[in-house]
């Protein structure tokens, strides 16, 4: 109990919100970044601008939405510097840490599938049907408006429906571990 006194209030908030959310905002960074190392990134530059922020928060309950915003917008931020998920080996990276089998498989499609799309409309994609929020949620997430996201969605759509069934197949049968070229 000794310990949980210790440091200042701010120390004690940031400790809780890292505590409680880390894993929510590295997911969430994973999933948009497409990568580990990336996402680890992404997560410490989170709590880093939380630290810088925490003053300006007035109602604390707020902290989790607050993290999970900064998390996409890192995320996308990060995605625009790097550019580098349009790449073959992004396919290879998965949602969650150690899947195997076909899980493993049909991520590295949908992975190959959204290295295809804009930052924004893979964060769109991401936060409408992986993490299933709502479209006013992912609009307020993404400082959009609703119309904004729903054009960014149908976007992609189209971009998947796009997509030369050879291409296609060609990433199927990757994912399977076939034919690399």
């Amino acid at each position: 109990m000794a310990e949980e006194l210790e440091g200042s209030p701010n120390e004690r908030v940031l400790s809780l919100a890292f505590d409680h959310c880390h894993e929510m905002v590295f997911a969430t960074s994973l999933r948009i970044t497409g990568n580990e190392w990336d996402a680890e990134d992404v997560t410490q530059g989170v709590y880093e601008t939380l630290a810088k922020r925490l003053n300006g928060i007035r109602d604390r309950t707020l902290i989790p939405a607050f993290l999970k915003r900064c998390a996409v917008h890192a995320s996308l931020r990060h995605l625009r510097r790097k550019r580098w998920w349009r790449s073959p080996r992004a396919a290879m990276v998965t949602f969650e840490h150690g899947e195997r089998g076909q899980d493993a498989h049909a991520t590295s499609v949908v992975r190959e599938l959204l290295g295809h799309l804009d930052p924004e409309e893979r964060a769109a994609v991401i936060l409408k049907y992986v993490d299933q929020h709502s479209h006013a949620e992912v609009a307020q997430l993404m400082d959009t408006s609703v119309s904004t996201t729903r054009r960014r969605l149908d976007a992609a759509r189209k971009k998947l429906a796009a997509l030369d069934r050879d291409d296609v197949s060609r990433m199927l049968v990757r994912g399977l571990g076939g034919d690399h070229g």
